[in-house]
């Protein structure tokens, strides 16, 4: 799965380090600031991917998707 996560520089990189207690992250890109002409903005983008798991409970095991 792939995911763009939006917001300041230290909200993105905070969530990004997160989601590696609770996901299977396969990748966290760099941060991406919002550049415009003539706009200044604090924010920016990075993009992250996880394997998505799921349970079994007939088996008793952790599949990944």
């Amino acid at each position: 799965m792939k995911v763009r996560i939006q917001g300041t520089k230290d909200e993105c990189l905070t969530f990004a380090e997160d989601m590696k207690h609770y996901y299977d992250v396969r990748y966290i890109s760099g941060f991406y600031a919002n550049t415009r002409k003539n706009n200044y903005s604090k924010e920016g983008r990075l993009y992250c991917e996880f394997n998505m798991t799921t349970y079994n409970p007939e088996t008793g095991k952790t599949i990944t998707i």
